[in-house]
């Protein structure tokens, strides 16, 4: 296959990737699989990594920007076999038996190795802006800006590079829903009221999708908080929620020492600032949909 062909192709199928949709729950197990996987080309590692190996840090990925719920890595690491992107090579060796669909976790420890197909590996290796293209295909299609840097960061990508059409595209897009929501709250933090002005330029107030824009969010005002940097993270990691009565849900998992961590726990309880008349509040399915897919459940006590 021409080589503009299997780029073609790459980026084609990091698109089309299959995630399951159980229950109606996300599932970023394969993305941060590859996003592992293209870190690795990156630096240079081998096609191959075993997967015992690669079962602790997919675990950290998993439990630091997955859903709240228990999981696996050796399930993205078998089936993404079935998109066309990922070899498990031997794969014949493990028995599966017929009424399972993957093997054991002791069987993958002992002799499981996995990577890209090899042509695609060799698109990667040989066109270091294909591995950041790829990135930015996975992060863009899963996870929400604020998620990029800090994921980048824990598998070690990086993603500089020149923008795409397709990104000078998104910024717009999202600098005009950015303009309707701080204008809603009247550029205050719904959260904690920062409204900090650098002359006549409010800063570090951001947009927040309570729904994500990656799992069909609309750019609408009943979707879209203006929260501060610090609490927009917060939201997207699942620290922070919104409980039935519009109040700010906190979750236990925080801690640390600093006054950051004892100024979120102060958080629990507090009503949620609303936008301005005229303008609708968040609607409670996008809350639901957060607090079942993001947050980090349990919640502190007000």
């Amino acid at each position: 296959m021409p080589g503009d062909q299997v780029r073609g192709e790459l980026l084609d199928r990091l698109q089309a990737i299959r995630v399951s949709e159980r229950d109606g729950m996300r599932a970023p197990h394969k993305p941060l699989l590859l996003l592992y996987a293209l870190a690795r080309v990156q630096t240079g590692e081998p096609r191959l990594v075993a997967f015992a190996g690669a079962e602790g840090p997919l675990q950290e990925l998993l439990d630091g920007f997955g859903p709240p719920r228990p999981t696996e890595p050796r399930y993205p690491f078998w089936h993404l076999r079935n998109d066309g992107l990922w070899d498990v090579p031997a794969v014949e060796e493990f028995d599966t038996g017929p009424s399972s669909r993957r093997p054991g976790v002791t069987a993958l420890r002992a002799a499981g190795w996995g990577g890209f197909v090899e042509e695609f590996d060799r698109a990667l290796r040989d066109d270091p802006e294909l591995v950041r293209l790829a990135a930015h295909a996975v992060l863009d299609r899963h996870f929400e800006p604020s998620l990029h840097d800090p994921i980048a960061s824990s598998v070690g990508l990086d993603l500089a590079a020149a923008a795409t059409v397709a990104e000078v595209r998104k910024r717009k897009r999202d600098r005009a829903f950015r303009h309707r929501v701080l204008v809603a709250y009247e550029y205050r933090c719904a959260a904690c009221g920062w409204n900090v002005y650098l002359g006549s330029d409010a800063f570090g107030l951001e947009a927040a999708h309570v729904l994500w824009h990656t799992h069909g969010g609309p750019d609408e005002l009943d979707n879209g908080l203006c929260l501060c940097a610090l609490h927009h993270l917060a939201l997207d990691r699942g620290a922070l929620s919104i409980d039935d009565e519009y109040r700010l849900l906190v979750s236990q998992h925080i801690s640390g020492s600093t006054g950051v961590a004892d100024g979120l726990h102060a958080l629990a309880g507090r009503p949620l600032g609303r936008p301005q008349p005229g303008n609708p509040p968040i609607r409670p399915d996008h809350a639901d949909w957060h607090r079942a897919q993001v947050f980090r459940a349990p919640a502190r006590a007000a």
